[in-house]
């Protein structure tokens, strides 16, 4: 029995990374205090919100009555748009890191929400803790039905990047009516082998025997250097970003690993049109998984797209909006 924990832990390595990119550029920070005593998952509370944020955000429930703090942003000249967006972000993040992104698609004409995964950014739940998978489908479903009663007429989308994919894939298995389509950014189901064979995981082995829901594990990417070897990480000097995770716990990466079993059979079992799109120098992905992935959706609408000279992370950087113009276009055709 030892030994078949000692063998999960070590595939939970293969998870560090699997969503890294979309955070390599934020401050190093732990999780933020949790509000209640550890043993309660629910908050039942708006978190406080900071001064800071822009007043275009708002607050829904999930069904167990669990809140959940999202952003919006709309095209000035449309105020109901045709085509609405419900963005799922990557791990340790939170809506606020995609105001860039919406500005892009709103160009477009196209509606954008995003939300904080239960647990992130201001959104209520126990800290450092993923959803379970029936858990985020609920709570992808009460933004849908907030997003609906906004824009009866509109037709609804999912973009999701990195993390969010996973919950994207397992929230459109169950064949949801509310959903036009799904956009898949960077999902990751398998890993490069640099993102977990290296000496410095072993230490790892220490902390899930002893401390599994303490913050250890660096989220910075590990990325090759052109002689082959894992390079070191690249220098962030970043403004801190306070609702952002940059170190997650042994316990965090086995949630994500229990949301990713069985995507090889829960994949055919999708009929969702879908965009599904990699950066072609993605240092986390194996090489082949994300085609892979595609190559097993059932639907039959679907679009493979590979970024050109990008990396893990296909937004907040240089190529962005070029990728968001082949975002924009796929949700047009629908």
């Amino acid at each position: 029995m030892k030994i078949c924990r000692l063998f999960t832990l070590f595939t939970l390595f293969a998870l560090v990374c699997a969503s890294t990119s979309a955070v390599s550029r934020q401050a190093r920070s732990n999780f933020p205090p949790a509000e209640l005593p550890l043993d309660k998952s629910v908050y039942n509370s708006v978190s406080v919100i900071p001064e800071t944020i822009p007043k275009n955000h708002g607050t829904t429930f999930s069904s167990d009555g669990t809140c959940l703090f999202y952003r919006y942003w709309f095209p000035p000249s449309e105020p109901e748009p045709e085509y609405v967006v419900l963005l799922l972000h990557g791990i340790g993040l939170h809506s606020g890191r995609y105001e860039t992104t919406a500005a892009e698609l709103n160009k477009s004409g196209i509606g954008v929400y995003a939300v904080d995964t239960r647990g992130h950014g201001l959104s209520c739940g126990r800290r450092g803790f993923i959803p379970t998978i029936a858990k985020e489908n609920r709570d992808i479903s009460a933004m849908l039905v907030t997003m609906r009663k906004d824009h009866p007429n509109a037709k609804l989308f999912l973009m999701a990047e990195s993390m969010g994919g996973i919950f994207a894939l397992n929230y459109a298995m169950a064949g949801p009516k509310d959903l036009t389509g799904m956009i898949l950014m960077s999902p990751v189901f398998k890993l490069a082998r640099a993102q977990y064979w290296h000496w410095s995981a072993l230490r790892f082995f220490v902390d899930y025997a002893f401390r599994p829901n303490a913050p250890v594990v660096d989220l910075s990417p590990r990325v090759r250097a052109k002689s082959g070897n894992p390079a070191s990480k690249p220098n962030d000097n970043q403004p801190l970003d306070a609702l952002a995770f940059t170190r997650v716990s042994i316990n965090y990466l086995m949630a994500i690993h229990k949301a990713i079993l069985d995507w090889q059979i829960k994949a055919p079992q999708v009929h969702v049109a879908t965009l599904v799109m990699e950066g072609e120098h993605d240092p986390v992905a194996k090489p082949g998984s994300v085609q892979h992935l595609f190559d097993l959706l059932a639907t039959r609408d679907k679009k493979f797209s590979l970024c050109p000279d990008a990396m893990h992370s296909l937004l907040g950087n240089p190529h962005s909006p070029d990728i968001l113009h082949g975002v924009s276009a796929r949700i047009a055709e629908h």
